[in-house]
């Protein structure tokens, strides 16, 4: 998967929930201080994928640091969400030039 090897980030649209576990129980929302943030390119580290079923599922680490510069007054945090969203957008990107 090309967001596993650096440079990726959540694509629009995101509403920042994250799971614990991959399709297990319900999604807990970001925390307030990362709420004003998620309308923009958040950086990601892809830390780990899982199929469930027919789901494709991303363990991410939302990162303070982006391509577009550092993200103040957060902290990183982690957590799974599924790879495409209802529509059928896919949830994250990649920088395929890098920065």
């Amino acid at each position: 998967h090309l967001v596993e090897q650096g440079h990726a980030y959540l694509g629009d649209g995101g509403d920042g929930r994250l799971w614990g576990e991959p399709g297990a129980g319900t999604a807990a929302p970001a925390p307030d201080d990362w709420k004003s943030h998620l309308n923009q390119a958040v950086g990601i580290e892809v830390i780990g994928v899982r199929m469930l079923g027919n789901r494709l599922w991303l363990h991410v680490r939302l990162q303070t640091e982006t391509c577009e510069g550092a993200i103040p007054g957060v902290k990183p945090i982690a957590g799974w969400l599924p790879a495409y969203r209802p529509s059928g957008a896919t949830a994250a990107w990649f920088y395929a030039r890098g920065c």
